[in-house]
C-alpha cells in the first residue's frame, strides 16, 4: 500500500475545512480507501484527487439542485471546476508542477475515467457513492427532484464502473439503493 505523503495530508486537511457539513468527509475517505484496495500502489497524485474530487461542491450555491448526468455542461463545469481548485491550492503549498498536473487531470476526468487511474478514481467514486451517498440522494434529493432523475443517477454511477471488481463491491450497495427507492417510488 502506498504511503499517503505530505501533499495528501494537506489536501485532505483543505478538504475537511472546505466542507460545513461533516457528511461530505465520509465520502471522500472511502473514496481513498475504495482507491486503495483497487490499487494498492497508488500514486499520491491519484489518492489526492480521490480526497479532493468533489472540492468543486464546497464552493457551489446551495441552492443549485441540479444531478450531474453523463454528457451535461453541469458534469463537466464540476470536473473542470475542481480540478482548477485543486491546481491552485497545490500550486501554493509548492507541489511539484508534475504532481499538481496530475491531480488536475485526473478530477477533471474522475466522473467518465480515460485513463487507468481516471477509471480507478471514478470506480472508487462511485462504491462510495452507493455506499455513502446513495442515501442522501433517496431522501434530500428525492424532495428535490423527480425519482427518475434520482434513479438515473443511481443506475449512472453503477453503469460506469468498468473494472469487475469495482463492480462486484459495489453490486450489494447497488441492490440496496434500488430495493429501497422501488420502495419510495410514488403510486
Amino acid at each position: 500500500m502506498t504511503e499517503r505523503g505530505s501533499f495528501y495530508e494537506a489536501a485532505e486537511r483543505y478538504v475537511e475545512e472546505a466542507f460545513d457539513s461533516p457528511r461530505a468527509m465520509p465520502h471522500f475517505q472511502r473514496t481513498v480507501e475504495y482507491v486503495e484496495i483497487l490499487a494498492p500502489e497508488a500514486s499520491e497524485a491519484l489518492l489526492i484527487a480521490a480526497i479532493a474530487h468533489d472540492i468543486e461542491r464546497s464552493e457551489r450555491d446551495p441552492n443549485v439542485k441540479a444531478i450531474p448526468t453523463p454528457g451535461s455542461d453541469f458534469l463537466t463545469d464540476h470536473q473542470q471546476r475542481g480540478a482548477a481548485i485543486m491546481q491552485e491550492f497545490l500550486q501554493q503549498q509548492g507541489a511539484p508542477p508534475q504532481l499538481i498536473s496530475r491531480v488536475a487531470e485526473l478530477i477533471a476526468y474522475h466522473e467518465v475515467g480515460g485513463d487507468a487511474e481516471q477509471n480507478v478514481l471514478k470506480d472508487a467514486d462511485s462504491i462510495s457513492f452507493l455506499e455513502i451517498q446513495a442515501e442522501h440522494f433517496l431522501t434530500s434529493k428525492l424532495a428535490d427532484t423527480s425519482w427518475e432523475e434520482v434513479r438515473d443517477k443511481i443506475k449512472w454511477m453503477f453503469d460506469r464502473i468498468s473494472s469487475p471488481v469495482a463492480k462486484e463491491l459495489a453490486q450489494g450497495f447497488y441492490d440496496q439503493a434500488i430495493e429501497r427507492l422501488e420502495e419510495l417510488k410514488p403510486a
